[in-house]
């Protein structure tokens, strides 16, 4: 059984189960929506961007043969940690507590951006991507998951990720447009029975 069929199926089994307790989240119907709809590695390295670990958590508990990293800033990081050694993959996984925008760490073979981008505007968005660009190799890949809003639409919801940082939810032209500016390459966008779709990217250019 590959990979992703295990993680669908482990998946679908969790979701089950909370919704049945009444605690199912969001969270979970996300990511049993991106495991049916992308074909992660069935080795290497998966590095978590700006995420609380339990995506990370949940691809290897799938697979033993894969490893992880986490990157975020120092606060957030410390409960990444906790998330993995709660799941019990802390042994394979390694906490880079550095903000994103500072820099991201190098060797991963997947690079996960898992609804990090709508939390910032374009300026930030974009230093965000450039750091990306600059960590992929040739052979590495990075997905991004995120609701991509209907170009006609006017009025788009907005959220506030601190006092000063403020973001949005974006259409296929102004997301295709940060990763160009980024060096990114779009290779393709896969949509999920979720609100969410995977674009999948690879570097394009010097950054």
């Amino acid at each position: 059984m590959q990979l992703s069929t295990r993680l669908r199926a482990t998946e679908q089994a969790r979701t089950r189960w909370l919704q049945e307790q009444g605690i199912g989240s969001p969270a979970a119907r996300v990511r049993a929506a991106v495991l049916s709809a992308y074909d992660f590695p069935n080795a290497g390295t998966v590095v978590d961007v700006g995420g609380d670990g339990m995506f990370l958590a949940f691809l290897l508990q799938g697979n033993t043969a894969l490893r992880g990293i986490v990157a975020d800033r120092p606060p957030l990081a410390q409960k990444a940690r906790f998330n993995l050694q709660e799941e019990g993959v802390l042994e394979r996984c390694h906490v880079n507590a550095e903000h994103p925008f500072t820099a991201l760490p190098y060797g991963g073979d997947l690079y996960v951006l898992n609804g990090i981008l709508r939390k910032y505007g374009d300026a930030e968005a974009s230093l965000l991507l450039k750091n990306c660009c600059q960590v992929l190799s040739s052979q590495s890949l990075a997905i991004i998951i995120e609701r991509i809003v209907p170009t006609e639409r006017v009025a788009r919801p907005k959220t506030r990720a601190s006092a000063s940082v403020s973001g949005w939810e974006r259409t296929e032209g102004e997301l295709r447009a940060l990763l160009h500016k980024a060096g990114l390459r779009w290779r393709r966008m896969l949509p999920t029975w979720a609100e969410v779709s995977v674009i999948e990217v690879s570097r394009a250019a010097s950054c």
